[in-house]
């Protein structure tokens, strides 16, 4: 009797199921349409809840009314007017409100509440089913099958229209987000939003910031204060397949190259010297090496002769390190565990070099009296301790949860132009401003980053023993971040050419794709972050602005009175 109701229940359900497959089949699929210069973008209904839709308008078509697309012999009932496919449906005067839809055949859609987006950039992505589908559960895969991008400028004109290379999900723990965070590549340069030509390019999800600044002013503050090779970057909506996925911020990809990180590109010589086919098909190696704790490395045919610079490098968490295998990179006798980022395939003898360059570094470093026991070089000498000031000094302002983490970039050119190390850019900064319930929420506490940790494998904390270093960073504090974050708190009026804004200016740029990204997106069930710094869009920016207010009072009564 059992198996008989069981197989009558399953029979039932598959009916149910095919009927409610017939019924979503029925309804024909709907666009809305514009073309610009040539280009047509397209978006859709989302379906927020039972029948119950939203229209997400990209802001770059403010003021212009969509072509609406049916694939089905059937017209748009929109409210109590009738539209054929093909028509100009007069959407724009509908933005706020909530609007009764459906289909001349009898099939009602329900209700669609009309939203509109801010001036901002809009980029629009045409990807195949499958292609989406695999990079999103794997962020290893890229597109299989042909792919583009249109961008549309935050006044509607056209940006870029070009055909991708790659498209990949990216992030290590935002990769696990529902918002996904993406990277791409175009077939040819463009210059999207004034940043400079380049082919890659990354779009951050923001997921775990609800205020969708943080990274936003921190990388403006690192390159108004010196830390130039940060990434430009501008806030834009996103939408995949004419759906819309929230607003983002568009980044230069780090790169060593022409516009981004302009330094001795080293891997360009390794082409040259072995061929680009014969360079990418190296061999992944593991040992250890002369002064370097552990060394990963790619066998080339040659290395070329001057393996000097330039470097592109990142302090990894020792997990991730030995769990990466694709990665040149090294351990230094401290464990402070870094990746060679550039070049992709550093050989053996790059490796070597780089690796007992740093490695000498963080030995002087971990020195009480500052001194390589090695080479009897004192740490400053290896480095632009100004640089290294910078960076600690914005990592202590923004309080940056992962400080102890990835993330943190150093790069090195050639010794005949600089033989320095240098550190940036600054990256990664969504964990920042008290958001993160961790005990870091407090502004007032000054010394965030020295107390931290003392693992020996935590540069920052090491370098902030030293007397000269901690005093160079309160001056770097006094005279470079104390000024922005004056202009962030709309205390001081910025410069013509500043690179920060005050906050407000910041949040009234995205308002309104604010409004869509979490309308789109549960604030509320983003984790990770505390509820005592906002829900809402607006709470977040109202505790971020008392936040650092609290944090830039703290800091000057704290370092500055300390530094006199």
């Amino acid at each position: 009797m059992r198996k008989t109701y069981l197989v009558v229940a399953g029979w039932i359900a598959a009916m149910l199921m095919l009927r409610a497959g017939a019924a979503m089949a029925a309804y024909p699929a709907l666009s809305f349409c514009w073309t610009v210069e040539g280009q047509e973008i397209s978006v859709q209904l989302e379906e927020k809840e039972n029948r119950n839709y939203v229209l997400y308008l990209p802001g770059a078509c403010r003021g212009q009314d969509p072509v609406i697309r049916i694939d089905q012999d059937t017209d748009l009932i929109w409210g109590d007017t009738r539209y054929a496919n093909g028509d100009t449906l007069p959407v724009t005067e509908s933005v706020g409100q909530t609007v009764t839809a459906g289909y001349s055949s009898g099939l009602a859609l329900g209700s669609v509440q009309v939203m509109q987006g801010s001036a901002i950039p809009s980029l629009f992505f045409t990807v195949t089913k499958e292609d989406l589908n695999r990079v999103t559960v794997n962020q290893e895969r890229d597109i299989k099958s042909p792919a583009s991008v249109v961008m549309l400028a935050g006044d509607g004109s056209l940006n870029a229209a070009q055909p991708l290379t790659s498209f990949k999900v990216r992030g290590n723990s935002t990769y696990f987000a529902a918002k996904k965070a993406y990277t791409f590549k175009m077939a040819s340069k463009a210059d999207l939003a004034g940043m400079g030509k380049n082919k890659k390019w990354i779009l951050l999800a923001n997921w775990f910031d609800i205020s969708l600044l943080r990274n936003q002013i921190t990388f403006d503050l690192c390159r108004e204060i010196g830390l130039s090779s940060t990434p430009d970057c501008c806030p834009a909506d996103l939408y995949i397949n004419g759906s819309y996925c929230g607003a983002y911020l568009l980044t230069e990809k780090i790169q060593l190259k022409k516009s981004r990180l302009e330094i001795t590109d080293l891997e360009e010589a390794y082409e040259a010297l072995n061929g680009k086919t014969a360079y990418e098909s190296a061999r992944f190696k593991k040992g250890s090496g002369t002064g370097v704790h552990i060394m990963k490395w790619y066998d080339q045919a040659q290395d070329p002769e001057d393996v000097t610079g330039g470097y592109l490098l990142e302090i990894e968490k020792a997990l991730q390190f030995s769990n990466n295998l694709d990665c040149a990179g090294f351990v230094t006798d401290g464990k402070m565990c870094i990746v060679v980022k550039e070049p992709t395939y550093a050989g053996k003898a790059a490796v070597q070099y780089i690796g007992g360059l740093v490695n000498n570094f963080h030995n002087a470093v971990l020195n009480a009296k500052g001194m390589d026991k090695k080479t009897g070089m004192y740490y400053a000498d290896f480095v632009d301790l100004r640089s290294f000031a910078r960076k600690v000094a914005v990592e202590e302002f923004c309080a940056n949860y992962d400080v102890r983490a990835a993330s943190h970039f150093m790069y090195k050119d050639a010794d005949s132009v600089d033989p320095l190390l240098y550190a940036g850019p600054g990256w990664d900064y969504d964990l920042t401003y008290g958001n993160k319930d961790d005990g870091m929420r407090n502004p007032a506490k000054v010394d965030y980053v020295y107390t931290r940790s003392s693992n020996t494998a935590y540069l920052y904390h090491w370098l902030l023993t030293h007397e000269d270093f901690r005093k160079l960073t309160r001056q770097v504090y006094e005279e470079e971040i104390l000024p922005a974050a004056e202009v962030l708190l709309g205390r001081r009026t910025p410069d013509a050419d500043s690179c920060v804004s005050s906050i407000e200016t910041y949040q009234a740029a995205i308002r309104e794709s604010a409004e869509m990204n979490f309308t789109r997106w549960n604030a509320r069930a983003i984790p990770d972050v505390t509820d005592e710094s906002g829900r809402t869009f607006a709470d977040a920016d109202a505790y971020l602005k008392n936040w650092i207010a609290v944090r830039t009072d703290a800091l000057t009564a704290g370092w500055l009175t300390d530094a006199k």
